[in-house]
């Protein structure tokens, strides 16, 4: 595979990110900028979305084939350029896991309280008691707390970004 790309349109950046892979993992050039653009695209697709012309709207994507003989680097190099995109899914997998636990015993806390709560209306209303109306506004006001189940977006919440 030829190495010929003219890096005089890549921005500083990517020039240095190309040269920074090859030092890692010697491979053609070609070889390292798709597994790069692979790599962005992978990294954005919770970020931005694309309007079709046809008015559907899908995250943004890129397909990339990459011909070469085996041995020319080309898993090697992109497994190397995914690693932190794969590390960071992993971490924001778990801290989603961890908030649904929490909201799962933060709800059934709050179903408990609530419970509670509209037992001792019942009861109140049963006894031709005033008080329930006291606790009309505590169940209102512990409804204002109802937890609320986290959502599943990595890290900040993906921007509404359309091109």
């Amino acid at each position: 595979m030829s190495n010929m790309i003219n890096f005089n349109s890549f921005s500083t950046d990517l020039r240095e990110l190309v040269f920074a892979v090859e030092r890692q993992i010697p491979a053609a050039y070609p070889i390292i900028v798709s597994g790069i653009m692979t790599s962005m695209a992978t990294a954005m697709q919770d970020l931005i979305q694309v309007r079709m012309p046809n008015g559907v709207v899908n995250p943004v994507s890129l397909a990339i084939g990459v011909i070469g003989e085996s041995g020319d680097r080309k898993t090697s190099v992109l497994n190397l350029l995914l690693k932190p995109i794969i590390a960071f899914d992993t971490i924001s997998e778990q801290e989603f896991n961890n908030q649904l636990s929490d909201y799962e015993i933060d709800s059934n806390i709050f179903k408990i309280k609530e419970k509670a709560i509209q037992s001792e209306i019942i009861k109140s209303i049963k006894q031709g008691n005033e008080n329930y109306k006291l606790l009309e506004d505590q169940l209102k006001q512990l409804q204002k707390l109802t937890p609320k189940i986290p959502l599943l977006c990595s890290g900040q919440a993906a921007q509404d970004t359309f091109i």
